[in-house]
């Protein structure tokens, strides 16, 4: 049987890890200073290269020909890791064994001394899997553990891992893996096992991928699987079920215009086609956020192709950027609070949105009938003040009256 790509291709020393410098430089410090911590914990999105980096320190500070930190993986204890032989490189994984006597059997165990190698090293996959009766037990483990004995515990959710545990170990980040790191990685991988491909084709893969290197490779493989060994956009697409980008422009476009009928005569058709509403919800938030991006003057990270920007671009500049925050937001909310996202989800969201923009009409047409109001309102005064002013002037000419008056009596 063919091995899969994500462990095919899983790297082998720290060099070879993708997209985490920081840690790679740590821990290579680490090995190459003999200045190892008893316990360590790796924190960050799945996909992003814990466990793989845990294999590698654990074969790092059991190589017996080390150099400069980095394993020469072809030693009898690197061999024996890499082929999961090494009796002393114990994996748990915390998910299926997070009960309190998991715990306690490897703490009885612990004081054992190494088989072949310098460290005992144990990986607890999933830490944060573990019961809080399991927690308390492997605390006291960390407190005082053997000289011997190294452990690695890794998460995808460090806040539900207790201080205690948290505070007693040396803790690495993990970062998602960028775009750029993926599609490196991906163009490695063709190479290697002969796949015709174009950057355009990978970038739509590692996209998909959301910065889960091991995703990436995953979906490489089913691609490959499904349509052989050359990459074409056409095929990604219907793969991924993205090819619905002009339905969400058109859509995107009836609600911009504040066109609620039409907007909800198009997403009717678009159900009745069978198209799936989730993806098409996820290329409805990624023309906002591009529109947004464009908004701002921002031309990196763009998603979509020359043709696509074609006619985006003419376009945004008949919106104001506060009604599409205001779509994308709504848009957004519904994809996150919803597993399964149906058409009435959708028509709401048209609705709220095609409301708000309403509202925001009406106010600028109140704000201007006010600004009318208090331009004539201000007109009256000045005309009233003038007459004000005009009948202060007639005494004036009552006195020369009298003025005239008296100089005649005295003639």
């Amino acid at each position: 049987m063919s091995e899969v790509y994500y462990r095919k291709w899983r790297p082998k020393i720290f060099s070879e890890i993708i997209g985490q410098d920081s840690v790679s430089k740590i821990l290579l410090n680490s090995v190459t200073s003999n200045r190892i911590a008893h316990a360590y914990i790796f924190s960050g999105p799945r996909g992003s290269g814990k466990t793989s980096t845990a294999r590698i320190l654990a074969k790092a500070i059991n190589c017996l020909n080390s150099t400069n930190g980095e394993p020469d993986i072809s030693c009898e204890n690197c061999l024996s890791i890499e082929n999961k032989t090494s009796l002393d490189l114990i994996e748990i994984d915390a998910a299926s064994n997070r009960g309190i006597d998991d715990i306690r059997e490897l703490s009885d165990k612990i004081n054992f001394v190494p088989n072949k190698s310098n460290y005992k090293v144990y990986i607890i996959d999933e830490v944060h899997m573990l019961t809080d009766p399991a927690f308390n037990a492997l605390l006291k483990t960390l407190e005082e553990p053997p000289n011997h004995a190294i452990f690695i515990l890794a998460t995808t959710d460090i806040d539900k891992v207790p201080l205690t545990i948290i505070s007693r170990c040396h803790r690495l980040d993990f970062k998602r893996v960028s775009l750029q790191s993926i599609i490196i990685k991906l163009q490695f991988i063709c190479k290697k096992e002969g796949i015709i491909f174009n950057n355009k084709e990978l970038d739509l893969i590692a996209r998909q991928s959301y910065g889960s290197l091991r995703d990436a490779e995953n979906l490489l493989e089913q691609l490959v699987v499904a349509y052989g060994n050359e990459l074409k956009i056409s095929e990604i697409n219907e793969f991924f079920h993205t090819d619905n980008y002009d339905m969400a422009y058109d859509l995107i476009k009836h609600i911009l215009d504040n066109n609620l009928r039409d907007a909800l005569i198009k997403i009717d058709f678009i159900n009745q086609s069978g198209i799936d509403i989730k993806n098409l919800l996820k290329s409805i938030i990624e023309i906002f956020r591009v529109f947004i991006l464009l908004k701002n003057d921002i031309m990196s990270d763009l998603s979509f192709n020359i043709d696509k920007m074609k006619n985006i671009k003419p376009l945004i500049q008949n919106y104001s950027l506060d009604n599409i925050i205001f779509a994308i937001t709504e848009f957004n909310d519904i994809y996150l609070k919803n597993k399964v996202v149906s058409i009435l989800d959708i028509e709401l969201a048209i609705i709220n949105i095609c409301s708000y923009k309403n509202v925001q009409t009406n106010k600028l047409s109140d704000s201007l009938n006010k600004n009318e109001y208090l331009t004539k309102d201000e007109s009256n005064k000045y005309n009233s003040t003038n007459s004000e002013v005009n009948s202060d002037k007639l005494p004036t000419k009552d006195k020369s009256n009298k003025y005239n008056s008296t100089n005649s009596e005295v003639n």
